[in-house]
């Protein structure tokens, strides 16, 4: 992504969004998920709402369509009468879900999925967003089961 400024002169719209695409694939390298990320200029949300990044996840064979997509969008909220809040948002496919799980022996007949919270990470800090991200990630990764409430700065 660096190589994209010495290849083509961006304009300061394409320069601050090329800065937000290597945030977030700063971000995730603090998740320790970078190695599962792709970049992929092809990926088309079919919804006009979307203003910025989009993004689908996978499995990670790829064999079936997208377990969920979604985006970055800004005017979703105002656009129905409410406050003007940025926001991130997906949709997830239960049954490309489904298929995956029980593929995986995740998911029987008889399963019962009573959840519980173990962590709620919550960030007021904006400088301290990558250290949260570290922190739910690192949960995840324990089999803990985490929620987190976490937003960086503009």
């Amino acid at each position: 992504m660096e190589t994209i400024s010495s290849i083509v002169d961006l304009n300061e719209e394409a320069q601050a969004a090329l800065n937000e695409l290597v945030r977030v694939f700063e971000y995730l390298d603090r998740m320790g998920v970078r190695d599962f990320c792709r970049f992929d200029m092809g990926i088309v949300r079919g919804l006009a709402y979307y203003t910025g990044m989009v993004f689908e996840i996978h499995d990670a064979v790829g064999e079936l369509r997208a377990i969920c997509g979604g985006g970055r969008y800004d005017n979703l909220l105002s656009d129905f009468g409410g406050p003007k809040i940025t926001a991130t948002g997906m949709g997830m496919g239960d049954c490309v879900l489904e298929i995956l799980l029980r593929q995986k022996g995740l998911l029987k007949d008889d399963t019962l999925a009573v959840q519980t919270l173990d962590y709620y990470v919550a960030c007021a800090d904006p400088t301290l967003f990558g250290r949260a991200v570290e922190i739910a990630a690192h949960c995840g990764k324990r089999a803990f089961r985490a929620i987190s409430a976490i937003n960086p700065a503009p």
